[in-house]
Order: structure tokens, then sequence, then C-alpha cells
């Protein structure tokens, strides 16, 4: 275990993502409160900080803590145990760090080199800070792989012409339709919903409507894009003309059951985060229902035309893993600096007192005794600093480890 309070080894990551698990696995994980969830696995897994990560494609909580192992070994059962697995993804030290950063990077997304995931985690840091749930060390954590996403997309070309998960199921639904002919009926105004609203419209939608549980946010989205809105309570009679239907909200119950749906042929796309369509309806006469699960094959294309870019990207990740590396190194550097330098500060400042009451010093030899003490002082801990600060920066932590011991000892 890690003797450092300020150390690599320290951060830890459990992780149950699109890679092994299908939606309604990952939906039995969503919380629709990011803010209380982080102070609830760092509170489950002996945390000191915490941050939960959760968009439609996974569900992955990042902490740092005293004991690694421990927390590591807990977040595993304890999300195994919430989504029915038998093990879920789990590491710990830079390892951490580096999936992160893939992640804000899009090289882990499902759809490589879109936008969404960015904000995801600038949004999920944002959340744990709020309820106190992050600390300093997270936070640190979090801009830097923000830092690297941006990176990323600016100095590769990952994200040039890239697709969201929301445009490819435009793409899909309207293979096989006269954009200028059909009813759309979008259900939800959040970040999925508005990207769905915008594609469609440059797609050529005229005639869609936007359904929302809060109107006035779908009044909004609405009246910017020159569509029709309307509240939850209307969505069964727009069923009954509806040619297209895209769900993408954030609610955990069904919002959509086959008793809703009218003896007519319609496409039905659930990209909601709990799986808001009653599965059942794929079994309804002329009703095609389409999940996240169905649009698998578009996306692992999209990863093969990418992969070029994301060997540029992985470099930059390597980078910015260095320099996360160093500034941890200099953090780590200052723990065993600050209070031992403080502690000579102490003795310099006492000795001085009494040097200066033996004899019975002026002014001026005031200012000269503090001068030559203080010079002193320097010299003989210049060497101290000198081996610390460059231990930690070639990662050398159990030598840091070691004289932070010995001086707490002193």
């Amino acid at each position: 275990m890690p003797s450092l309070a300020l150390s690599p080894e320290r951060y830890t990551c459990a992780s149950v993502s699109y890679k092994f698990a299908s939606v309604p696995v990952l939906s039995k994980l969503q919380k629709s409160d990011p803010s209380s969830v982080s102070l609830r696995y760092m509170q489950l897994s002996s945390a000191r900080e915490a941050v939960v990560l959760q968009t439609c494609n996974r569900f992955e909580v990042y902490t740092y803590s005293d004991d690694p192992s421990l927390t590591s070994r807990k977040l595993g059962e304890l999300l195994a145990s919430e989504a029915g697995l038998e093990r879920v993804m789990v590491c710990t030290g830079m390892d951490s760090a580096r999936h992160l950063f893939r992640v804000a990077s899009s090289l882990d997304s499902m759809i490589v080199g879109e936008q969404e995931v960015l904000g995801q985690v600038s949004e999920a840091l944002d959340a744990a800070l709020s309820s106190g749930a992050a600390g300093p060390m997270l936070k640190l954590l979090f801009e830097r792989a923000v830092r690297t996403g941006r990176r990323v997309r600016m100095e590769t070309g990952i994200s040039r012409g890239s697709v969201s998960i929301a445009r490819i199921a435009v793409s899909e639904a309207l293979r096989d339709l006269d954009p200028r002919k059909i009813r759309v009926v979008v259900v939800g105004a959040g970040r999925v919903g508005t990207m769905l609203a915008k594609y469609l419209r440059d797609a050529g939608i005229s005639m869609a409507t936007i359904v929302n549980r809060t109107v006035e946010k779908a009044e909004r989205l609405a009246l910017e894009l020159g569509f029709e809105y309307a509240g939850l309570d209307r969505l069964p009679g727009l069923l009954r003309a509806a040619d297209l239907v895209f769900i993408a909200t954030s609610a955990s119950t069904r919002l959509l059951t086959r008793g809703m749906l009218p003896a007519r042929h319609m496409i039905i796309f659930d990209l909601s985060t709990h799986g808001n369509v009653d599965p059942g309806i794929a079994q309804s006469v002329g009703i095609t229902l389409k999940t996240i699960d169905d649009l698998r094959d578009v996306a692992d294309e999209n990863r093969r035309r990418r992969l070029a870019e994301t060997v540029k990207a992985g470099k930059i990740i390597e980078e910015e893993l260095e320099a996360l590396e160093r500034s941890l190194a200099a953090l780590a550097a200052n723990e065993v600096l600050a209070p031992a330098m403080e502690r000579a500060e102490r003795i310099r400042r006492t000795e001085l007192s009494r040097a200066i009451r033996l004899l019975d010093c002026d002014d001026r030899g005031v200012e000269v005794l503090d001068a030559m003490s203080r010079a002193m002082m320097n010299k003989i801990m210049a060497p101290l600093i000198e081996t610390v600060k460059r231990a930690a920066a070639e990662g050398e932590l159990s030598l840091v480890e070691a004289l932070k011991r010995s001086l707490d000892g002193s």
C-alpha cells in the first residue's frame, strides 16, 4: 500500500461498458442523480474521493483511496453485483488514468471520434465536486483527461467528419424513407434528443414533434428548429400518426408500451439510458424496434476507418500521462518537503531568537543574524530538496517514502 498521500498508485477505476454489457445490463447501473451516486460509491468503497462517469454506453467509478487494493476489490464486487455480471473491468494506478484519457479522447467510445463524451467527463467531475465526493486528486486527473481529449481532437483527424450514435441512428432510420413525407416524434430534449432533432432538421425533416416531460424545454428546442412540441401526456395521440419515433431520455420507467401503439408501420429507435421502450414491442406486427445494441456493426466500421488516427491519438495520450506523472511527482515531493521546510524554519527562528538574546544585538545585528541563519538553512536543505525532487521525477517513490518516514521520525 502506498504510504505517500499523493501517489498515482492510489487511483482506481471500475468499468462496465458496451464492450461486454448490453443496454439492459447498463441500465441497471444508471442513476438519475450523479452527484449523490459519486458520494455513495466513495463511502461504499472506502475511498477518499470518487467520480461516477455514466453515459448510455458506460458506467464507471473512479476513486482515489488510501488502500487502492481494497477499494478496487470492493468496487469490482459492487458493480458486478448491481449489474448482474460475474466480473467487471478494474484497473489501478496509471492504468486508471490511461483508461480515462482514452475515454475522454473517444478511443474507447462505441463511435470513435464522437464529441459528446468529452462534455460528459467534464460534467461528471462537476457533479462529484458539487457533492463533495471529488477532491483535488480526481480534479487533477479529470482536468488532465479533458485537456487530453481536446488535444486529440485538435491535433488528429479522429473527429473529422465524425458521427455520433444520434447521427448514425438518423442515418439508419432515413435510409429507406423520404424525409419530406414522414412524421417524426422525438421523445427527450436533453443532450441526445437535441442532437437527434438537429440531425433530423438537417436531413430535411419538416414534420416533427419534440416531446418532453418538461414542456418548456421541448418548446425551446422546437422553436429553434421549426418543429412542434408537446408534453408526455400527448405521446399516445402523437404515436397514431408517427412513422418514425426516437426515444432518448434518462427516465427510469417505460415510456412506450405495446398498448400505446397503433396498428400501422412504424420504426422506433430506443437510445434511452434505461431502455424506455418495452422490448415486447418488437413482436408487434409492422413495428421495427432498434436499440443502441443494433448499431454496433456501424460503430465497428467507423472504428476501423479511424485506425490510423487512433495511433496518433495514442501517442498524445502517452505524452499527457507523462505530464500527469510529473505533476503528481511534484506534488509528492512537496508533500515531503513542505513539512521539512516548515520544521527547519521553526528551528531557525528558535535559534535566531536565542542568539539575539545572548548577544543583545541592535537592529543591524538582528538583520545580519537573520540573513546568515536563513542562508545556512537553505544551503543545508538544498541537497535534500534536490534529492527528493529528482527521486519523485524519476518515479522512485519508495525513496521518497523512505525520506518522508525518516523526516517524520526526526
